[in-house]
């Protein structure tokens, strides 16, 4: 006897379950192509609480390399933004096809993430703090998230992001959509910072270079790289401009080991690949060992990302 179940049988919020760690999300519903770079595991929704996805950080990783036993800070911002997307596709059911574009993205540590010989079993509590609709589907999200190990509160995450169907994307970016870069874009007499400078052991992995003589910086990282760029975009995206911004701090400090502990960034337009983008450095007075900073990208003299960033050594 066949036995049909129920429509929302297997909706995960229906079920008293605790979350499991035993294997990744569907790539899909986080817009990645290798499973390898899925970092969430499971998720739990509610109606009157806080939605629970479960994240598993990766011990080792190319791009997001661990410093003295510690998780890089940008794996928590790229799990967050997968839990967003996740969470946008499984509980306000955003069509697979659909563009997200992040106009705010802040994230800030305050628990240290050592690695263990045993993962740790993390938490994203997730809470929606603004939806916006437009034709009855869900066109802008506010989210919130805290990184938890049991009660002990690790990061505190926000994002506001769009959701766009693929024809409006098109428009938005004019049928810029479709390009694909294939080389750095950086300009004539720039050379690639050295990698063990930006805390990297390959120069594939720097996403900047400068010019020697007026020591300007510019982002360029190389699109060929298949660790960083998960699949190819039309644009630089936000992970590559905050790796670039720690980067270009670890150059203007000469401390390769310099790490985020707090980062609020807006992106008032794309970054493209085929124009020279220029990133300056401005630093506040340092509060304790805490170091602040601005770093801004411009292309064509007009403000693509900012971010304000509060750094600290790894010791």
């Amino acid at each position: 006897m066949v036995q049909f179940w129920p429509v929302g049988f297997f909706d995960l919020r229906w079920w008293p379950m605790e979350l499991s760690y035993a294997s990744t999300v569907p790539r899909q519903l986080v817009h990645r192509q290798h499973v390898g770079e899925v970092f969430l595991t499971d998720y739990r929704l509610s109606d009157s609480a806080a939605d629970q996805i479960a994240v598993q950080l990766p011990a080792s990783h190319r791009i997001f390399r661990p410093t003295n036993k510690r998780h890089d800070p940008l794996v928590v911002a790229e799990s967050f933004r997968q839990a967003v997307i996740m969470l946008c596709h499984t509980k306000f059911a955003v069509m697979p096809h659909f563009k997200f574009m992040m106009e705010q993205f802040e994230f800030e540590l305050v628990g240290e993430l050592k690695i263990r010989s045993a993962p740790m079993p993390l938490v994203l509590d997730m809470t929606t703090n603004q939806v916006d609709t437009r034709d009855g589907t869900v066109s802008r999200v506010d989210i919130a998230g805290v990184l938890r190990e049991g009660p002990r509160i690790l990061a505190h995450c926000n994002a506001i992001a769009r959701c766009v169907t693929p024809e409006s994307y098109s428009r938005i970016r004019s049928g810029r959509d479709t390009y694909v870069a294939d080389l750095r874009a950086r300009p004539p007499g720039s050379v690639v910072i050295p990698a063990s400078s930006v805390g990297r052991s390959e120069e594939q992995d720097v996403l900047i270079a400068v010019n020697l003589p007026a020591e300007e910086l510019y982002c360029a990282p190389d699109p060929r790289n298949y660790a960083l760029f998960d699949h190819p975009l039309d644009h630089i995206p936000g992970m590559v401009i905050f790796d670039a911004a720690i980067q270009a701090l670890r150059y203007r400090t000469n401390d390769p080991a310099l790490q985020l502990t707090r980062l609020a960034a807006t992106f008032p337009r794309f970054t493209e690949w085929d124009n020279t983008c220029d990133l300056a450095v401005s630093f506040a007075p340092a509060d304790h060992e805490r170091k602040r900073s601005c770093v801004t990208f411009t292309q064509s003299e007009r403000v693509t990302a900012q971010l304000n960033v509060t750094t600290t050594t790894a010791h």
